[in-house]
């Protein structure tokens, strides 16, 4: 008996909505859209993070373990040792 009771309430809960939608179409458009606009947006932006460090992971992939670099200054300085390096 409790089943049936279960069913007869989701059947009569969902006519129910279905009627609201009907009734209230404008809402209901706008409300699509918002979902719409919003789930895209997200998907926007997760695209986008991912294509930017896909970029910065291969910009960095460029330096290999055998390269070096070469500084006019020192990396680090203490006191006011950088005047001989001012032209």
């Amino acid at each position: 008996m409790g089943a049936r009771n279960l069913k007869n309430i989701l059947k009569e809960s969902f006519w129910m909505a279905i009627d609201a939608i009907r009734q209230n179409k404008l809402r209901s458009i706008l409300t699509l859209l918002g979902i719409s606009i919003g789930v895209f947006s997200v998907i926007g932006v997760m695209t986008a993070i991912r294509t930017l460090e896909s970029s910065v992971q291969s910009g960095l992939n460029v330096f290999a373990t055998n390269t070096f670099i070469i500084q006019k200054y020192p990396e680090i300085q203490f006191g006011h040792g950088d005047r001989k390096y001012r032209n």
